[in-house]
Order: C-alpha cells, then sequence, then structure tokens
C-alpha cells in the first residue's frame, strides 16, 4: 500500500475515502474521506494537514503525525465493506 504524503494528497479528488485502523479488515477499519482543501506551510515544509470526516458527526485532521495509521481505499482488498453485495458498480464483489 502506498504511505500517505503531502504530495498523495495535493493530488487527489475531494471527498477521497480512507480507512483507518490497524489492519485491513472489515471490522478493524473506519472510512475516512477529505473533506477540505490540504493546508501546508512554506516555513514546514514537511508539514500538512488534511481535514477528513467519519459518518455525520465525526471530523479531524490527517497529519504527518497520524498519516501512517491510514490507506487510500482503492488500494484495500476489502474495500467494499461488510455488506457489500455484487451490483453494476462492483461487479468483483464475491458473494457472501
Amino acid at each position: 500500500m502506498t504511505p500517505i504524503t503531502k504530495d498523495l494528497l495535493a493530488n487527489l479528488n475531494y471527498a477521497t475515502v480512507f480507512h483507518f485502523g490497524p489492519g485491513c479488515g472489515p471490522k478493524r477499519q473506519e472510512r475516512w474521506r477529505t473533506n477540505g482543501q490540504l493546508k501546508t506551510w512554506k516555513t514546514r515544509p514537511d508539514e500538512f494537514r488534511q481535514p477528513i470526516k467519519h459518518g455525520l458527526r465525526d471530523y479531524g485532521y490527517l497529519d504527518e503525525t497520524n498519516a501512517h495509521h491510514f490507506h487510500l481505499e482503492s488500494e484495500c482488498p476489502h474495500a467494499w465493506g461488510w455488506d457489500a453485495e455484487p451490483n453494476s458498480r462492483n461487479p468483483e464483489v464475491p458473494n457472501a
């Protein structure tokens, strides 16, 4: 999986989904999505802050201190979640 860096975040679209958690399993991770503009500083080039949202009311920031806990949903083998069923958008989802 690709590590989350400032350069990667600068090239992502709005509402890109990340997974947060210790492992890559459906019940051990949370889905977070970008929720604003990436903040960077000229005087501190290694630092960044990306606003993120989880669910309806949880907000936070993805930054250089916690980026190692996140990975892109598109790179996760369990990207379709717990109750996913095959459909026209996700034809590769196996039957449960």
